[in-house]
């Protein structure tokens, strides 16, 4: 079935033959001003690229791919630089310390600003002397640049900034001082309390200052998961995990494409000996079987709504779970679950549907 989904990627190898087609390079301001600019930013080495999308680097900057290293939140991101033959890392240098000391990174920025405030951050305490920082307007760049400024101002010994018809690069040139500030007051953005397990939740993690509306939902519809071995398919900050681990598991897997997410739930979540949080696609790499798999799928890829994400993400829950074993999935209502759920699992039943979410049980 999966075969027959069109433009679906299953596996990094395929991920690679697509990427070239699904890049956003040609309407991308910001990273054609950056590779038009490249010889002002790269002047000294050795060079960071966070979250910076690479065939461009083959194509725009290939005399600096040898002197830079990558690193990505995004799991796919990182198989694809390494498939490429470039030197990758997934990981957020919020959590994790540097493979090495850099000079000079570009950063490519994110939506969400206190993210990219975090990764700022966490890159000048490591030691970064300049940051470049690459963002269109749409993105909020123009805010974001003011924002930074005033953020880091006592640490910078000087700017420079460079202005596109709809995008903008802000150079930071750093003091050598240690920033003062601590990293959790910008990392850390609230903290929640899931059943009695308290919680933190980090910039870059999907609904980081408040539960969204459909993790409210299936809280409220939670299976027993006592004595269970249990995985959480998109685990995200942690929550639905938490919920789990309240409940005396067996065992407790988590997986998700995010460095952030795992990182943040390896912490959040250190002291308890029956966990296991791994990177992976849609689990991928995954062998266990399990009682119970509690989700909340996403249904985008970039900007556009992908139904046929549902279709994969079902099969993919379906073969991780023994006979027997039961689904919870919260899903916009909008989407097919229910109705790609009956082609593979022996009951389907909706549990409730409230301000657009639905709560829906499989059964294998």
């Amino acid at each position: 079935m999966l075969d027959e989904i069109p433009g679906l990627i299953h596996n990094p190898d395929d991920q690679i033959q697509h990427a070239d087609a699904l890049l956003e390079y040609d309407r991308d301001k910001a990273l054609q001003l950056f590779f038009k600019k490249q010889e002002q930013f790269f002047t000294e080495g050795p060079y960071l690229a966070m979250d910076m999308e690479t065939h461009s680097f083959f194509n725009k900057a290939a005399h600096f791919v040898q002197e830079t290293d990558f690193i990505y939140s995004n799991y796919l991101d990182h198989i694809i630089a390494e498939k490429r033959g470039l030197q990758s890392y997934w990981t957020d240098p919020a959590f994790q310390t540097l493979p090495k000391k850099y000079h000079t990174a570009f950063l490519r920025i994110s939506k969400i600003n206190r993210f990219t405030l975090s990764s700022i951050l966490a890159l000048r305490n490591q030691g970064l002397r300049r940051i470049v920082v690459l963002g269109r307007n749409e993105d909020g760049i123009k805010g974001l640049c003011k924002k930074i400024i005033r953020e880091f101002n006592e640490y910078i010994v000087n700017t420079s900034e460079i202005v596109g018809n709809s995008s903008r690069i802000l150079t930071l040139n750093f003091d050598t001082n240690p920033i003062k500030t601590l990293l959790d007051k910008t990392h850390i953005v609230k903290t929640f309390n899931i059943a009695a397990v308290e919680l933190e939740s980090y910039a870059g993690l999907f609904s980081s200052e408040k539960l969204d509306k459909g993790t409210q939902l299936l809280l409220k519809y939670f299976p027993n998961c006592k004595n269970k071995t249990v995985l959480d398919l998109g685990c995200g900050g942690g929550v639905l995990s938490a919920k789990v681990l309240s409940q005396n598991p067996r065992y407790l897997f988590g997986t998700d494409t995010s460095a952030t997410a795992i990182l943040s739930c390896q912490k959040n979540f250190k002291n308890w000996s029956n966990t296991c949080f791994f990177g992976g696609f849609m689990g991928s790499g995954f062998k266990e079987i399990v009682d119970i798999v509690v989700t909340n799928p996403p249904f985008h890829a970039g900007k556009a709504i992908r139904h046929d994400m549902g279709i994969y993400w079902c099969e993919k829950v379906f073969s991780y779970l023994k006979a027997g074993g039961e689904a919870y999935f919260v899903v916009n209502s909008f989407l097919k679950y229910a109705e790609y759920g009956k082609k593979l699992f022996r009951s389907v039943e909706i549990l409730n549907i409230d301000a657009g979410y639905s709560v829906i049980k499989m059964l294998k």
